[in-house]
């Protein structure tokens, strides 16, 4: 339930080889285009949805909880358990600028919130119209914008600048779109690492700012090294 490049409702189903019911596993997900993978939010969530879809079905018996007792992986340690006729299903239980503005002043952080709500928004709209293409085609479009272009812009639109406006507008720009994505798709909670990721590559730009406002290319590729190496650390299964 839901879209790929959005946020949806993910069902896994797991047959039983001794007895007449299955196991779902549901969850709630989006797609994270900084991980290139979707990121599960909460495990709860799905399982609501379950309750509450299938609450009213004409074949649904009852629905009620049991408590296993193991909280791990999202659970909160209870089951979902539905009765249909003649049939069961167990579900896996489930989670500010001071001064005079100027162009530079709006540009920076409007181009920054451009980019990343603007991949989002293509990858969302590229889904629609071209429903039988495979999504990692989109993918191997939009990730490539996303990992250059916001480095790109901060570096040029920093350029002399005052640095410390250039710093603070970068990381306004830039924290605004990824709250303003996340909502975009109705994501309201994300896993503590990934906000600890997002803050990290938000510093690299901002040294990126900084750097290039000083005219301190060294910086400037200090701060591009590590906006790469963050980026790079979901796609090698560390975040």
């Amino acid at each position: 339930m839901g879209t790929y490049f959005g946020q949806r409702t993910h069902l896994r189903a797991y047959s039983s080889r001794s007895g007449d019911w299955t196991a779902i596993q549901a969850h709630a997900e989006y797609w994270d285009w900084f991980r290139v993978r979707h990121t599960v939010t909460s495990v709860a969530s799905g399982a609501r949805f379950v309750e509450e879809d299938l609450r009213d079905e004409l074949f649904v018996t009852n629905v009620t909880r049991t408590h296993h007792g193991h909280r791990s992986g999202g659970s909160i340690g209870w089951w979902t358990v539905i009765g249909l006729t003649p049939a069961l299903v167990i579900a896996g239980s489930t989670i500010r600028g001071t001064g005079r503005w100027t162009f530079g002043d709006i540009a920076l952080p409007g181009g920054l919130l451009s980019i990343v709500l603007g991949v989002r928004g293509w990858g969302l709209a590229a889904e629609a119209v071209f429903p039988s293409v495979t999504p990692k085609l989109f993918v191997a479009v939009g990730y490539p914008i996303l990992a250059t272009a916001p480095p790109a812009l901060v570096a040029v639109l920093s350029a002399n600048r005052p640095a410390k406006r250039a710093g603070l507008l970068t990381a306004l720009g830039f924290g605004t779109a990824l709250v303003f994505d996340l909502a975009f798709v109705g994501v309201w909670q994300i896993p503590t690492q990934l906000v600890y990721h997002r803050v990290a590559l938000t510093s690299a730009l901002v040294v990126i700012a900084v750097g290039s406002a000083r005219g301190r290319r060294r910086l400037v590729g200090v701060g591009v090294v590590a906006w790469l190496a963050i980026l790079a650390a979901p796609l090698l299964g560390l975040v």
